[in-house]
C-alpha cells in the first residue's frame, strides 16, 4: 500500500488525548477542537453547546458607559440621532440594528450610508454641514466605521455635533477624538472577545441600552427582537468574521432565525433563489445570497429591510438579481484588466490602473492574492486621488504595513487581512517602492500559503459519525473539517459516490475531472459541511 498522499495539520497529540479524556468527546472531535484553539475542558461545552447565556456583558465594551449616558441624554432631550454606516452588508445590518432598537425607544433617529465608489469613505463633516436645520443631528453614532475619521470628528465637534464611534476595525493609535470609541479591538479594551463585526458591536451596544433602559435580560430582549439575530448573522457571515467565540453563538442562533425569518427582504431573496430552508448553509449563503445583497447600495438596503411590503421586496430582489449579473461582468472585466497590469515584488504585488472599477478593487485584490499567494494591493483612480484595496494572506498584518507607511497616505483603515487607503497621485510611485521594501524586510519569507490541501486528521469512513457536525456552523475561523479516509473502493450511483464499507454515506464530487475506477482502492480526501454532507476534494490510488 502506498503512503498517505496528503499531510495532516500538525497538532499536539498529547493535548488532544488529554482533552478527550477530560471531556469524554471522541478523539477526532478533540483533535478538531484543538486545531481551532479550544484546549481547555471548560471551553468545550461552550463550543459544542453554544448558548445565549455565554454572551459577554455589553458593559465590558470600551467606552460603553459614556456612550450609553450620551444616548440616553439624547433620548431625554429629543435630539435627532444620525446612525452613520458603511456601504456593505455588515454596515447595513449594523445600521438596521440600532435604528430598530432606538426607534423602539422612541428616539428621533435617522441614518446615512455613503455610496461606495462615489462618496467619501466613513464620516463626512462637509456632508453634515450641508444638511438643513431640520435634518441636522445633535448626535452621530457610527457603525462599522469611524475609527480612522479623526479630522471629520474634529470638524463635527466644531459644528457642535458629538460623535460616538462604534467600529470593529483595527484601532490604530491615536484614537479619534470622539465622545466614545466603542471598539473591542482597542489596545486598552477589557472586552473578552475582540472579533465581533460592526453588526455584532451594534447589537451588543443595543443589548446594553435595553438592559439599562427597560430592564430586559439579554434572552428576553432577543426573544422579543428575534429578527436582530438574523440581521447580525447576515453581517457576520458577509464580513467573513471568524465563527468562533461570540460570533459562533450569534450565528448559531441567528441562522435558525434567518431561515425562518419573516423579514420580507430576506424571504424574497430565499424565494428568488428557490432555496429551501434546509439547504441554507454558511457556504451557500456566501456563494448564492451574498452576491445578491452586495448589489444593493447601503441606504436603499436599509430602506428595503425596514419595509414590510412583501411585493416591494420581491420587485427589489428581482432588480438585485439583474444588478448582480451586471456586477459580476464588471468584476470580471476589472480582474482581467488587473491581471494585465500586475507588478509582482518579493512577497507583495501591486496593480495600478485608472480604468479599474472602484467597486471591484477588493474583488480583484482577493482573486490576485489567491492566484499569486502573496498580499495584493490594487489601486484605482478616484478624482485627483488613488484608492487602494488590500487583501492579505496568513502571516501578514496589512494594518502594520499601512501604519508603517502612513506618511504617504491621506487615510487608511481595516483589518489584518483586508484593508484600504487613499493616497495622492504624486506619492503613489514612492509608496509602492516603500511597500515593496517593507514586504521584503518584514514578511516575504514567512508567508503561509493558503492553497495547500491539508487534512484535519485521518477518519476512516467506517468510523465516520454525525457528531462531527456538532462543530457547525462552519466558516471563517472554523472551516469545514477535511479528513483522509482509509483505502476504500468507491461505487458510483445516481445519487452520488458511495464507499463500499459505508453504503449509508453519499459523497458528492467537488473536484472536476476525477475519474473513479471500481476495481481501484483509493485514499479519499473529503470534507463535511454544516448539514453533514460529504464531498470528495481529491482521491489517490492506495
Amino acid at each position: 500500500m502506498r503512503p498517505i498522499p496528503w499531510k495532516c495539520r500538525p497538532v499536539d497529540e498529547a493535548v488532544v488525548q488529554q482533552l478527550s479524556a477530560a471531556t469524554g468527546v471522541l478523539p477526532i472531535i478533540a483533535r478538531l477542537l484543538v486545531l481551532r484553539g479550544v484546549k481547555e475542558p471548560e471551553a468545550v461545552s461552550v463550543w459544542l453547546n453554544p448558548d445565549i447565556k455565554y454572551l459577554h456583558p455589553p458593559e465590558l465594551l470600551p467606552d460603553f458607559e459614556p456612550a450609553a449616558t450620551r444616548i440616553f441624554q439624547a433620548l431625554e432631550r429629543r435630539e435627532k440621532i444620525l446612525i452613520w454606516g458603511h456601504d456593505d452588508l455588515d454596515g447595513i445590518t449594523a445600521v438596521l440594528i440600532l435604528v430598530k432598537v432606538l426607534s423602539g425607544m422612541q428616539a428621533l433617529v435617522g441614518y446615512h450610508i455613503p455610496t461606495k465608489g462615489r462618496d467619501k469613505h466613513g464620516l463626512d463633516a462637509k456632508f453634515v454641514a450641508e444638511l438643513s436645520a431640520a435634518e441636522r443631528p445633535g448626535l452621530i453614532i457610527t457603525v462599522d466605521c469611524g475609527i480612522s475619521n479623526h479630522n471629520d470628528i474634529l470638524k463635527l465637534k466644531e459644528q457642535g455635533i458629538e460623535v460616538i464611534v462604534t467600529d470593529h476595525h483595527e484601532a490604530i493609535l491615536p484614537l479619534p477624538p470622539a465622545l466614545a470609541v466603542v471598539d473591542p479591538k482597542r489596545s486598552d479594551s477589557q472586552y473578552p472577545y475582540p472579533l465581533l463585526t460592526g453588526a455584532g458591536v451594534a447589537l451588543k451596544l443595543a443589548m446594553g441600552l435595553v438592559q439599562r433602559r427597560m430592564g430586559l435580560t439579554i434572552p428576553e430582549f432577543l426573544s422579543a427582537q428575534s429578527d436582530l439575530l438574523g440581521l447580525v448573522t447576515l453581517g457576520t457571515i458577509a464580513d467573513r468574521a471568524p465563527l468562533t467565540g461570540e460570533n459562533r453563538i450569534l450565528v448559531k442562533f441567528g441562522f435558525e432565525q434567518l431561515v425562518n425569518t419573516k423579514l420580507p427582504a430576506v424571504r424574497a431573496v430565499l424565494e428568488n433563489l428557490k432555496m429551501d430552508n434546509d439547504q441554507l448553509t454558511v457556504g451557500s449563503f456566501l456563494s448564492e445570497l451574498l452576491p445578491l445583497f452586495a448589489s444593493a447600495n447601503g441606504k436603499e438596503g436599509v430602506a428595503k429591510f425596514l419595509s414590510s411590503d412583501a411585493l416591494e421586496a420581491q420587485r427589489w430582489v428581482q432588480e438585485l438579481a439583474k444588478r448582480s449579473l451586471e456586477w459580476r461582468a464588471e468584476a470580471e472585466r476589472t480582474l482581467n484588466l488587473a491581471l494585465e497590469n500586475v507588478r509582482l515584488g518579493d512577497g507583495i504585488l501591486f496593480v495600478q490602473n485608472p480604468e479599474l472599477s472602484l467597486r471591484a478593487l477588493g474583488f480583484s485584490a482577493a482573486r490576485l492574492k489567491d492566484r499569486y499567494q502573496v498580499p495584493a494591493i490594487v489601486l484605482g483612480k478616484k478624482g485627483d486621488v488613488w484608492v487602494g484595496e488590500c487583501r492579505g494572506i496568513e502571516g501578514v498584518d496589512l494594518t502594520q504595513l499601512l501604519q508603517a507607511l502612513r506618511g504617504f497616505l491621506v487615510d487608511f483603515g481595516g483589518h489584518k487581512k483586508a484593508a484600504g487607503f487613499t493616497i495622492r497621485q504624486e506619492l503613489v510611485p514612492e509608496f509602492i517602492r516603500a511597500a515593496e521594501r517593507y514586504a521584503h524586510e518584514n514578511f516575504a519569507g514567512r508567508i503561509i500559503p493558503e492553497n495547500v490541501l491539508q487534512a484535519d486528521g485521518v477518519l476512516p469512513f467506517k468510523e465516520f459519525t454525525p457528531q462531527i457536525c456538532h462543530l457547525a456552523p462552519f466558516g471563517e475561523g472554523n472551516p469545514e473539517p477535511v479528513f483522509i479516509s482509509e483505502p476504500v473502493h468507491l461505487i458510483e450511483r445516481e445519487i452520488g459516490v458511495v464507499p463500499e464499507n459505508r453504503l449509508d454515506l453519499v459523497l458528492k464530487v467537488k473536484k472536476n475531472g476525477l475519474e473513479i475506477e471500481p476495481e481501484v482502492s483509493y485514499f479519499v480526501l473529503y470534507s463535511v459541511d454544516d448539514l453533514c454532507r460529504l464531498s470528495i476534494l481529491d482521491l489517490k490510488p492506495a
